[in-house]
């Protein structure tokens, strides 16, 4: 029977979701958890975080872990290395020219709050109780941005968060839906 700490390294790479995986209901590491990643990566082991998340809101959480590997954050579309307390972007893949405006524009018209992810930079026109909130769940900040303005001149978007009441948010999903290009 194995022991705690000791590992079955025919699994060398892991990659694992943050919320609902890592993170108990408070939004934070178990010394558990955080242990049990420290040993499989001093067993030979790597332990790659992946997540929606941006890569700010990834990067405390890898140093809580004791990780020195690059992140896959936004659902892939940015993946990064945090370096001395910089963040190096590896590889970003934007949505296609022009759709991050559109699909602003398209959902603008509704009671929602609008985030656009940028490398690592988190834009929100307002900073609303919805971002108030995200922003204590990832620990860090938006950034108070002339969205629309921003979009219109091409700034790359990794991943657009739209936050509001159930009804609304249902709402966006049909808007987009019936736009799929």
């Amino acid at each position: 029977m194995k022991k705690r700490g000791d590992f079955d390294l025919r699994y060398r790479l892991i990659l694992s979701d943050i919320d609902g995986t890592l993170l108990n209901s408070n939004h934070q590491l178990t010394d558990e958890v955080k242990t049990a990643i420290k040993e499989y990566a001093a067993a030979g082991g790597t332990f790659v975080l992946a997540s929606a998340r941006p890569p700010l809101a990834m990067t405390a959480l890898a140093h809580q872990m004791g990780l020195d590997v690059p992140l896959a954050s936004l659902n892939g579309a940015v993946i990064c290395q945090p370096q001395h307390g910089d963040l190096k972007i590896l590889s970003a893949t934007p949505w296609p020219a022009g759709i991050g405006s559109q699909a602003y524009e398209a959902l603008a018209k509704l009671a929602l709050s609008l985030n656009i992810f940028s490398g690592a930079h988190w834009y929100v026109n307002v900073v609303d109780a919805w971002v108030q909130q995200e922003a204590a769940i990832t620990g860090f900040g938006a950034e108070t941005a002339p969205m629309e303005q921003m979009l219109a001149e091409g700034l790359p978007v990794h991943k657009m968060l739209c936050m509001g009441e159930p009804a609304v948010v249902d709402r966006a999903e049909a808007i987009i839906l019936a736009h799929p290009e």
